[in-house]
């Protein structure tokens, strides 16, 4: 049980202010509480029938303020004593007081309206058509009632609306003072009589606030209830205002990895060995059927209940109380455990298969389209010919379920989860509001409900599924020993809250559920591209050729596409809500080594080739989640999304065995960023781009730029000056174009690539646009990946990977911009800054062209492993150097690496011989390529609108956070 659940338990042992079960009387089949037992108990509303007629008192309180409102109503009631005795029964409820005569009625509304403040809190009750009074009312009030005064109403309302709260009680207390004050009400002792006469200063309140409640709801039982007043308020309330429907009884989702669908597939096949291993004839055997098909049925259910938000909605508990019921079925059977209750089980079953076969047949109806009448046949025909085949129309263990889960010694399970479930598979009232229903929070609607055009998140059942499916298989352990896989994963210790174990101890606690999670996503990227194309990527196309295939059968594509896409939007939309704050979580606690990919929007060959490249280098390699961004935004500027993301699937599936093989680390993650949801609707996000990409361009510009809104300003009145700037530092390089080509030619090429990619919406905005603006554009779409690879480089507490020259141009420039703005402030000097470029000087090579295939075996292997601890020593001590140290730690640092990198050529050979060796393929020489190229980037700050370190950050020796950024370039960049 989880550290949550005990604490619920022990929150309801302590906290009840109900009756439990053992103080409720049986009556036949009810179960009757305590108050109900009471004779004569008649039933009043506060809400209904009350409220409505102290609503005067509440908009004193809510306007005045307590203290005043109490004072207003001490000297409205002291005007009972001066009434002639027969006439002293005054009620204070607005009925009350508009059936008063004439000259009384205004002599206590005056006293009600004596000042402009109290008229203009009660100018509200002039909106009611049928307010009793009313005309005596207006003349006390003197103004007149605006559609504004509604939210008076609702305030005043709110605040009286809890039969309990302190406000409520006010204005139940005037009930009872006037009671007391008419003579109608003797109070028993002096002490009580000042309770009420001197409310709320004499005497303790914990116990005086039940009394007046106690003794306004004593008195409203025997007052009038004639007055229409109560239900034509209530019917105005609804006519004149607005509903206010709000998700109330949605159950907020909580993390708890119990278990994935890879986790209960591995159980699935599992199980399905152990049946084999197990069997011993091919005769009738109830008892192994039995116990095996519960096992295969509940780990079924629990398959369905992980799928696209089946766990959390009505069909959710509707499988739970499947899986419990035959837990609690299979508990029964082992308790027994003889021949005659495995077979009734079983014979049970075949008349029920049998008497749907026969009404069907009798029917003149057509039979349900979900019904097939030759498998109802054979199910009923297959142990013997149904001839001879009794249908039980009892229970085939004469028990209901309750008796049959005592039996077996599994109440407390029956009792823990059977009530709540079986209300949702019977369609009871509760369930049905529960899921779908909201409720109206405008207070003057009374709080009712209104049907909700979806369904409630209900919370989550895989947990529960996943306790009683392992006790299921733990029966059929016992039963048929020698079956020990289980649904339920180890808990990583972020999930379940235990912090006190360190990763670098047991790496297995943090990276086992991850690896899973992540053999889940791409499971479920493989199921996506199934539907899309009718095979798996590696199937599909040669890895050069997806475009051809896709051109040669778009025809017989095209039908399959929409399934396709509905499937990998639900179906991934529900693993992001589930997994996705877990991922970036357990990602940035990884130990060893990890780059995290970025620099590009896309995740294409290049890309793929890149993290191939170093993943002998690196013990994780962290890949921004190029499939997110089809899904959490529109993408209307895109031409060929749906084809993009197809691609994108294509190529990230080709690492899926690098997902699938148990390494003790991931050898890569895919990790959800929410890049694109943050900048299309981050306010925050949004700033600290436009800061970044102008500071970036400021400096390179020689200019001053706070914004791109600045930056915008400057380029439309000094187009010239700005595209000759950009040139001249050869800032601008066009989507596919080369490092150093002409400005000219950049932007033709960048126009050509709007009109291949893009919608035609957006080359319809940008044709109009001047070419300076486009310019901009451009920039800033290359600027802006770089923001978000820095982020997620510390974020992720990991090192920039870039994959093509392009980026890494970009990269360098905004590297160079960093070191020569701490240059500037004497943190850091040109010989320094030299250092950073001679690690790559020396041509060297690199263990970086190797099929997925061999990767997953060199990392099962630990290949290279202390190469990459080496590296990863280096980026720790330049990510932790202070800014006053990085003058002495980077060229250190620097040198390091170049040595590192030269030792690493005679490893290098040493590893390909071993694998030459024992493959005895000539081909591992082609496992060598060109080295990545190193760079250190220091003190990266992406979020301040200041780059320098301030004079605080130095005197606390703050790390200056550098990072070492590497470029993979693939074979043939």
């Amino acid at each position: 049980m989880s550290k949550n659940k005990d604490k619920n338990k022990s929150k309801k042992k302590t906290s009840k202010a109900y009756s439990g079960i053992a103080a409720h009387k049986r009556q036949k089949k009810a179960l009757v509480p305590p108050f109900m037992a009471i004779p004569g108990l008649k039933f009043s509303s506060w809400i209904n029938d009350r409220l409505p007629e102290m609503l005067w008192c509440a908009l004193l309180i809510s306007h005045l303020g307590r203290d005043r409102a109490l004072d207003v109503f001490r000297k409205t009631a002291a005007l009972i004593p001066k009434l002639p005795p027969a006439k002293r029964m005054v009620q204070p409820t607005l009925s009350g007081l508009g059936s008063l005569e004439p000259d009384v009625c205004d002599k206590f509304l005056s006293t009600i309206c004596s000042d402009t403040e109290s008229k203009n809190a009660l100018r509200p009750l002039l909106l009611f058509d049928k307010l009793p009074g009313r005309e005596h009312w207006a003349k006390a009030i003197s103004q007149s009632a605006t559609q504004e005064d509604w939210e008076l109403v609702k305030k005043a309302v709110s605040i009286i609306l809890y039969h309990q709260s302190q406000e409520a009680t006010d204005c139940r207390w005037l009930r009872v003072l006037f009671h007391v004050l008419s003579g109608k009400l003797k109070l028993p002792t002096e002490e009580h009589a000042r309770e009420i006469l001197e409310y709320p200063t004499f005497g303790e309140l914990e116990k005086v606030r039940p009394t007046v409640r106690a003794q306004e709801g004593i008195i409203a039982q025997t007052s009038d209830k004639s007055s229409t007043w109560p239900e034509s308020f209530w019917v105005q309330c609804l006519r004149d205002t607005r509903c206010e429907p709000s998700h109330t009884m949605e159950t907020d989702f909580s993390l708890r990895i119990a278990t994935t669908r890879v986790q209960v597939h591995k159980v699935r096949k599992a199980l399905a060995e152990h049946e084999k291993n197990c069997l011993t004839t091919t005769d009738i055997d109830s008892r192994h059927d039995a116990v095996f098909g519960m096992a295969a049925y509940v780990l079924a259910i629990l398959d369905e209940l992980l799928w696209v938000g089946n766990s959390s909605s009505i069909l959710g508990r509707i499988g739970l109380r499947t899986v419990l019921e035959s837990y609690l079925t299979l508990s029964y059977l082992k308790k027994r455990d003889e021949p005659e209750s495995w077979t009734a089980y079983r014979q049970y079953g075949s008349g029920q298969a049998k008497l749907a076969f026969l009404k069907l047949d009798d029917s003149t109806e057509a039979v349900p389209a979900s019904v097939n009448m030759e498998v109802l046949s054979q199910l009923a025909n297959e142990d013997r010919w149904q001839e001879f085949v009794t249908i039980d129309l009892g229970h085939w263990a004469e028990r209901d379920l309750r008796k049959l889960s005592e039996e077996a010694g599994v109440k407390p399970e029956y009792d823990r989860l059977y009530p709540w479930t079986s209300a949702f598979t019977h369609g009871n009232w509760a369930a049905v509001r529960n899921s779908c229903f909201d409720l109206c929070i405008n207070p003057v609607h009374r709080l009712h409900r209104r049907v909700r055009p979806d369904t409630a998140i209900l919370g989550d059942v895989v947990e529960d599924a996943c306790e009683l499916v392992d006790k299921t298989l733990a029966i059929l352990d016992s039963l048929y020993p020698g079956f020990a896989a289980r649904v339920t994963l180890p808990r990583s210790s972020s999930s379940s809250g235990d912090t006190g174990t360190p990763a670098a101890i047991h790496p297995e606690i943090k990276s086992a559920p991850l690896g899973t999670i992540q053999k889940e996503f791409f499971e479920i990227l493989d199921e996506f591209f199934h539907r899309a194309t009718g095979c798996s990527a590696l199937d599909f196309a040669p890895f050069d050729s997806f475009g051809d295939k896709i051109k040669a059968e778009a025809q017989k594509l095209g039908p399959r596409a929409p399934q396709a896409y509905g499937y990998a939007h639900e179906a991934l939309s529900v693993f992001y809500e589930r997994f996705g704050l877990h991922i970036f979580t357990e990602a940035k606690s990884l130990g060893g080594l990890k780059a995290v990919l970025g620099g590009s929007s896309r995740f294409g060959k290049s890309q793929f080739d890149s993290v191939r490249k170093m993943l002998l280098y690196a013990d994780s390699i962290l890949i921004p989640d190029p499939i997110l961004p089809w899904i959490e935004s529109r993408r209307k500027e895109e031409r060929f999304r749906n084809v993009l993301l197809l691609e994108t699937a294509f190529i990230l599936l080709h690492l899926k065995p690098l997902a699938d093989a148990e390494l003790p680390f991931p050898a890569i993650l895919v990790v959800p960023s929410f890049e694109r949801s943050l900048e299309e609707r981050d306010p925050t996000t949004q700033t600290e781009i436009s800061h970044f990409v102008s500071r970036v361009l400021s400096h390179f510009l020689g200019r001053a730029f706070d914004n791109l809104d600045e930056l915008q300003k400057f380029v439309v009145n000094n187009e010239a000056e700005f595209m000759r700037a950009v040139d001249e530092h050869g800032l601008f390089v066009a989507p596919g174009g080369e490092v150093g080509q002409p400005l000219k030619e950049a932007l033709e090429q960048y126009e050509e690539e709007i009109k291949r990619w893009r919608s035609e919406s957006y080359q319809a905005t940008m044709s109009g646009v001047p070419k300076g603006l486009v310019l901009l554009n451009g920039l800033a779409e290359r600027f802006g990946p770089h923001y978000h690879l820095l982020e997620n480089a510390e974020g992720l507490s990991s090192s920039p990977l870039v994959s093509l020259h392009a980026p890494w141009h970009y990269y360098s420039l905004i590297s160079r911009f960093f070191a020569e703005q701490l240059v500037t402030h004497g943190d850091f000097d040109a010989q320094a800054i030299a250092t950073l470029h001679e690690i790559n000087k020396a041509k060297r090579r690199w263990l970086g062209n190797i099929p997925v295939r061999d990767l997953v075996e060199l990392r099962l292997n630990n290949e290279n492993e202390e190469f990459r601890k080496r590296l990863k020593l280096s980026a720790s001590e330049l990510h932790e150097a202070s800014f006053k140290d990085l003058k002495r730690v980077v060229p250190k640092v620097s040198h390091e690496i170049a040595s590192l990198l030269t030792e690493h050529d005679t490893e290098i050979e040493a590893i390909l011989e071993r694998y030459k060796s024992k493959y005895q393929d000539l081909a591992v020489d082609g496992y060598a390529a060109p080295a990545a190229s190193v760079m250190a980037t220091v003190a990266p700050v992406v979020r301040s609108s200041d780059p320098l370190p301030s004079a605080e950050q130095k005197e606390r020796d703050e790390p200056a956070r550098s990072l070492l950024g590497f470029l993979a370039l693939p074979e043939k960049s």
